[in-house]
């Protein structure tokens, strides 16, 4: 079989991707802000990422003790609780 030309060709497909940015107001205490937590070499845009991201992953134990009179409202809840508990009927099943 004959090679031709079109068959030694090199086709090279070169993708361009356009990040659209976004122009969002901030209040100049809020910008201050930002500038303080921003690390060397890193945009404002992964400033925010990372603080959001950050959010979203913490630990169930970074809540314990945020509830104002926690000891007091988990005394209530408890209280409750047992309270339905005694209104329940508990039935036999027989298998």
């Amino acid at each position: 079989m004959a090679t031709t030309q079109k068959d030694k060709e090199l086709y090279i497909s070169i993708y361009t991707y356009i990040i659209m940015a976004k122009l969002i107001a901030v209040s100049e205490p809020a910008y201050q802000e930002l500038k303080n937590l921003k690390k060397e070499n890193e945009s404002f845009s992964k400033v925010i990422l990372r603080l959001t991201t950050q959010e979203k992953q913490k630990p169930l134990t970074y809540f314990s003790g945020l509830w104002k009179n926690e000891k007091e409202f988990i005394g209530q809840l408890e209280k409750m609780v047992t309270e339905d508990r005694k209104k329940t009927k508990l039935r036999s099943v027989e298998l």
